[in-house]
């Protein structure tokens, strides 16, 4: 855990901490009085720096440690699920392929009007939809296990829908546009004639987790704005 703190942080805040300690022991042994108090405060104000510094180090390790972040992760999943319900769903079935990494994803509705005709989404609804054998979705989203995206690099699959109609070269312009506006992120694309795969550093941060999700909501206007064939059903 230490070596991800610099060596000055970590030696200039514990010598600070003994340092704050000696004073206030010393001012104990000499007796509380209005002169020791003020000199204590004084020997302390300049070793506080070192000592809030190497708190906030501590603080910054501990947020971006592997078991919080694989919390967060996760919460992040089922938020991403929650408010773009009920046009996604959590693949309650996944099955894992041969040679495959991808061991949990997301689906989506086949057809997009009904995520506006859809107020609410019943646990049978959830049920039915949430199947990889659903008639009312389709596979959209493939993604591995958490562990692995927080120990190396990691691949997302991103799939079209067959019953939407895309320009045929749709993928490769979303693909240009994920690489342009991640390439800070280090995200590399690569698409087929049905598919699209981002290639992701392993997430070390919570700012890594907002920018995942965040290329997750870009994908998914893409996917629908993309889309010639979408009609919205009248109602009767």
């Amino acid at each position: 855990m230490f070596k991800k703190i610099d060596k000055e942080i970590f030696f200039g805040g514990i010598f600070g901490i003994i340092a704050v300690l000696s004073a206030i022991f010393e001012m104990l042994a000499n007796g509380i009085s209005a002169a020791t108090i003020f000199g204590t405060l004084k020997d302390i104000t300049g070793t506080l720096v070192a000592v809030m510094v190497l708190g906030f180090a501590m603080k910054k390790l501990f947020d971006n440690s592997e078991n919080t972040l694989s919390k967060i992760l996760e919460k992040e999943l089922s938020l991403f699920e929650k408010n773009y319900s009920p046009l996604i769903f959590k693949v309650s079935n996944f099955e894992k392929m041969q040679n495959e990494k991808y061991v949990q994803g997301f689906c989506v509705l086949k057809d997009f009007s009904e995520f506006i005709t859809t107020h609410s989404v019943s646990e049978q609804m959830k049920e039915s939809y949430s199947s990889r054998n659903s008639h009312q979705t389709a596979k959209f989203i493939d993604l591995p296990s958490t562990s692995d995206m927080l120990n190396d690099n990691f691949k997302v699959c991103f799939r079209t829908l067959s019953s939407c109609e895309y320009d045929k070269d749709f993928l490769k312009k979303v693909a240009d546009k994920i690489s342009y506006k991640y390439k800070e992120n280090g995200y590399s694309t690569t698409s087929s004639n049905n598919a699209l795969t981002v290639e992701i550093p392993k997430i070390e941060t919570k700012q890594d987790i907002q920018s995942l999700i965040s290329m997750f909501e870009v994908i998914l206007i893409c996917f629908e704005i993309g889309n010639k064939g979408i009609k919205v059903k009248e109602q009767a």
